[in-house]
């Protein structure tokens, strides 16, 4: 099976990735992918969560920043922080929070 990431809300952006060692943020912005991360991959704003639509046993087990995040109702079941998680390969479906989507860009699903 092929390792890709789409981002269904930026027109099914395809990413493909190798076991690389690489974050979601990390390569969204090698890939230009407009991603929010205000503190800039510390894990600490979630600003950057992704919402992750299909592929959940595809990323890598949660941080301790994630379940934190998660026990203080920052993140719901179905999101994951790009900063803090790692795709570990085969197909993943994420799209952007909706309450951190850049104002100045147009996603297809609005």
């Amino acid at each position: 099976m092929e390792n890709k990431i789409v981002v269904i809300n930026h027109n099914n952006k395809s990413i493909r990735f190798l076991d690389s060692g690489n974050t979601f943020l990390e390569l969204f912005k090698k890939e230009k992918v407009p991603w929010m991360n205000i503190c800039g991959g510390k894990g600490k704003c979630t600003t950057c969560r992704m919402k992750v639509i299909s592929g959940m046993e595809n990323i890598s087990p949660e941080t301790e920043i994630e379940k934190r995040s998660h026990n203080l109702n920052r993140l719901h079941e179905n999101e994951r922080l790009a900063c803090q998680s790692f795709p570990c390969g085969g197909k993943i479906e994420v799209s952007t929070s909706q309450d951190y989507k850049f104002p100045h860009i147009t996603y297809s699903d609005d």
